[in-house]
């Protein structure tokens, strides 16, 4: 006798299981996903039709707001992810370096300008904090990380989405 329904078997996730990113599932989940996708298309005569691509790749920033309010944009490729942070408003007077103080946490970073926080994000996987930089690009702090997990595309920037 051939079973055409597969066993399922119900088990228990614990949150610890969801929150963390180094599980081996939920880092294969985003390209066995695509997978999936390609096959249903395939077997159902939709070609070319996939999902999405995933926030702030392909070279259109995605748009976040940070703690406080602030809001910033961010893109990503499998090697790091850069954050772009409005430190002043058009017609304010020019950022000063000696005001900018950014920290770099293996899953956070925090940008404070003039003792004011501006933004801090609890990023959705590790970043190496070694090969983590910052440059100033006028009125914009423009911070460049290095993923911990070359190869993996973030399906978002923060840890809670």
């Amino acid at each position: 006798r051939v079973s055409s329904k597969p066993m399922l078997h119900n088990i228990d996730i614990e949150s610890g299981d969801i929150m963390d990113t180094t599980k081996e599932w939920i880092v294969r989940a985003p390209h066995e996903n695509v997978l999936w996708q390609q096959a249903i298309n395939e077997a159902t005569g939709r070609s070319g039709e996939t999902q999405p691509n995933h926030a702030g790749t392909e070279g259109v920033a995605a748009e976040a707001t940070g703690n406080d309010g602030c809001s910033y944009s961010w893109l990503q490729n499998e090697e790091e992810v850069e954050l772009t942070v409005p430190l002043i408003g058009d017609g304010d007077e020019a950022v000063k370096k000696r005001l900018i103080k950014v920290s770099f946490l293996p899953q956070k970073v925090v940008v404070k300008y003039n003792s004011e926080c501006k933004v801090e994000v609890e990023l959705y996987s590790n970043i190496d904090v070694d090969g983590c930089t910052w440059t100033l690009d006028k009125r914009n702090l423009v911070i460049t990380c290095e993923k911990a997990r070359d190869g993996e595309i973030w399906p978002r920037l923060e840890l809670r989405g």
